[in-house]
């Protein structure tokens, strides 16, 4: 034999589940905007393209790399970030 429900009953979450009238996701800022991710990712990928190529130099290393890449990496990108954080 199925399964039957009992007469009357209804199976709704919303009246088992008491939920707190303030959650605490109910106040999240929203999310940022896709030109501020775009200057992330040049600057990102412009760092990451110094750190390589510092880590294959005979006369620097890595760190230097890293650094003027994040550096020129934020200078290309600056005018997405500075964009993104204005409209955020």
């Amino acid at each position: 034999m199925g399964m039957r429900r009992p007469s009357g009953r209804r199976f709704s979450l919303g009246r088992r589940l008491r939920l707190p009238s303030r959650r605490p996701f109910d106040r999240l800022p929203p999310p940022m905007p896709e030109i501020f991710w775009l200057g992330f990712g040049i600057a990102l990928f412009s760092a990451l393209v110094g750190l390589i190529s510092g880590a294959r130099s005979r006369s620097t290393g890595a760190r230097t790399g890293l650094a003027i890449g994040a550096f020129l990496g934020v200078l290309a990108a600056f005018p997405f970030l500075v964009i993104g954080l204005s409209t955020a």
